[in-house]
C-alpha cells in the first residue's frame, strides 16, 4: 500500500489545504472534486494546482501531516492548527504535481463546484472527454444503444428467476477486467456464492462442476488463469451479516465506497426504519421510498447505480 500528503496551490503558490490519503488518484478525482467531500466548495474554487508525495509508511504520513499543518497553518485545514511547537526536523520533500486526466480537466471540476453552469462548457466538455462516459456492460446491443454515464441510476425489474443476478454479474465481471472498482450489494446470496458464479462466468467452466469440484485439468487451469487476472482487480461484496439490511446503512456504504459502479440487488429486501414510510401498509409506498433515496444519491456520487428489484414491470 502506498501513502501521500498532498496540499491545495492557490493562485498565488499559497498551500490552502493539506491531506493525507493511501490513493491518490481516487482521494482527487472521486472525493475532493465531488459531492462526496467536506471541504467548502471556494477551497476548490481557489486551487490552481494540486502536489503530493509518496511517504514510505502510515505512521509518518499521519505525523508529517498533523506538523505540515500545524507549520503551515493552511486557510482550509481545522484540524491540528493548536498552538503547540513540533521539535522535528522533517525531510526534504520532493512535491511532485498531480497530472490530471486530460487538459482543463481542473477547470472543468472547478466549474461544476459553481452554483450555476454554462451549458456551454458542459456540451464542450462532453464532446471533447468522452471518457466521462466510460462504463459499459460488455454486452454489445446493449451498449451499441445505451451509455451509462458517471451520477446515473438504472433500475432492472423482473420476475423472480428471470436471470436478473446472472445478467448484473456479468456486468460485473465485465467492468473489473476494465479496472473499475465494483461494489456489489446483494440482501440474499452468500459471497461465496456470488464468487464462484463470477469464477464460473469468467472461466467458462460451469457452476455445478465448479461447487463439486469435479474438474478437469483444463478446467482448474482455466480457473487459476482467471483467479491471478483478478489479483489486482477491485470488487466489494457488501457484507449482510447480522442483517444489516437498514436503508441508511446501505447508502452510507455507497457513500463511502467512491465505487465506479454499484449495483444493489434484492431492493425489497431493504429495511426502511424510523420512516413514516416503515408503517405503511403498502409495499410500493416503500419501494418507491428507498428508489427515491438511491436516485437521490447517484445525483450526488461519481458513481453508476444498477438497483436490481425482484419484482415485476410495474415499477
Amino acid at each position: 500500500m502506498s501513502f501521500y500528503l498532498y496540499r491545495f496551490m492557490g493562485i498565488d503558490g499559497k498551500i490552502i489545504y493539506i491531506g493525507r490519503t493511501n490513493d491518490i488518484e481516487r482521494r482527487i478525482l472521486k472525493e475532493h472534486f465531488t459531492d462526496n467531500t467536506h471541504l467548502p466548495s471556494q477551497c476548490y474554487l481557489e486551487t490552481e494546482k494540486v502536489e503530493y508525495v509518496e511517504i514510505v509508511n502510515e505512521s509518518e504520513e499521519v505525523a508529517y501531516e498533523a506538523i505540515l499543518i500545524n507549520e503551515i497553518r493552511p486557510k482550509y485545514n481545522t484540524q491540528f492548527k493548536d498552538k503547540g511547537y513540533f521539535d522535528v526536523q522533517l525531510p526534504e520533500f520532493k512535491w511532485r504535481e498531480f497530472q490530471w486526466e486530460y487538459e482543463g480537466q481542473l477547470e472543468w471540476l472547478k466549474k461544476k463546484k459553481g452554483n450555476i453552469i454554462n451549458a456551454n462548457d458542459v456540451m464542450l466538455n462532453c464532446l471533447m472527454n468522452p471518457r466521462e462516459y466510460d462504463i459499459r456492460t460488455g454486452i454489445v446491443n446493449v451498449d451499441s444503444g445505451m451509455l451509462i454515464p458517471h451520477q446515473s441510476f438504472t433500475l432492472i425489474a423482473g420476475v423472480s428467476g428471470s436471470g436478473k443476478t446472472a445478467y448484473v454479474l456479468n456486468i460485473v465481471n465485465y467492468n473489473i477486467k476494465k479496472g473499475k472498482h465494483v461494489l456489489f450489494i446483494n440482501l440474499k446470496d452468500s459471497v461465496e456464492d456470488l464468487s464462484m458464479r463470477i469464477l464460473s462466468i469468467d472461466s467458462k467452466v460451469p457452476i455445478n462442476e465448479l461447487l463439486l469440484g469435479q474438474m478437469s485439468d483444463k478446467d482448474w487451469d482455466s480457473c487459476l488463469e482467471s483467479i491471478e487476472a483478478k489479483k489486482d482487480t477491485s470488487l466489494f461484496f457488501y457484507n449482510t451479516s447480522g442483517n444489516h439490511w437498514d436503508l441508511d446503512k446501505i447508502l452510507l456504504t455507497i457513500k463511502e465506497s467512491n465505487a465506479d459502479l454499484v449495483i444493489v440487488e434484492d431492493l425489497h429486501m431493504i429495511e426502511v426504519e424510523g420512516k413514516e414510510v416503515e408503517r405503511s401498509q403498502y409495499v410500493w409506498d416503500k419501494m418507491d421510498y428507498i428508489l427515491k433515496r438511491i436516485k437521490i444519491l447517484a445525483g450526488q456520487s461519481v458513481s453508476d447505480l444498477l438497483p436490481i428489484a425482484n419484482t415485476t414491470g410495474r415499477l
